[in-house]
């Protein structure tokens, strides 16, 4: 009678360990890795939720009108690894977020890349716009056969590659001797 009772024990135990697998999702069950979108709106909610985290956004259409989207994000503790906060994004912040479109249609979409004040993606935009760096999304082909989203990819433009080179120029000239110091009188 103990074996049974532990034989089902042990089952339910193992059951209720795969029900959160279960409900977790891959990228390409919800999203369409070829469908690439570009959201640009006001924070109005931030989820710290697992297995993701998500973002409530409005965002103003072609007609003025405003929708309100989701977009998913990374797990919170991946997250908070990455360097976001509970208040990395409070409400009222504009953001532009890069991702791929939900298949069902929905006004969601998966999150790759986030643009607010201060990060990385701010900055490639500008050098984009300087005329420094050029952007396009890989071949769609790519990421299907991998079984990953897309990515976008950076190239330096001709102009980026001469302010590169004259970036290197001006390290490489020699730096000036530094006066001595001298610890004790002579």
């Amino acid at each position: 009678m103990n074996a049974k009772v532990l034989a089902v024990a042990a089952a339910l135990g193992l059951l209720s360990a795969t029900v959160p697998v279960l409900a977790h999702h891959s990228f390409n069950a919800e999203y369409d890795g070829t469908k690439p979108v570009t959201l640009k709106g006001t924070v109005t909610k931030m989820e710290w939720i697992n297995p993701h985290s998500w973002i409530t956004l409005d965002v103003k259409g072609p007609d003025g009108k405003v929708v309100t989207w989701r977009v998913e994000a990374g797990a919170p503790n991946a997250m908070f690894r990455r360097g976001f906060r509970r208040d990395s994004l409070p409400v009222g912040t504009e953001i532009i977020v890069e991702g791929f479109l939900a298949k069902n249609g929905s006004l969601s979409a998966n999150g790759r890349l986030l643009t607010a004040y201060g990060t990385l993606y701010r900055a490639l935009a500008r050098l984009e716009k300087m005329g420094l760096l050029a952007s396009r999304w890989e071949d769609p082909a790519i990421p299907a056969r991998e079984n990953r989203p897309g990515r976008r990819l950076y190239t330096l433009t001709a102009l980026g590659d001469a302010a590169l080179e004259a970036a290197r120029g001006a390290m490489e000239e020699p730096a000036r001797p530094r006066a001595r110091r001298r610890l004790a009188p002579a």
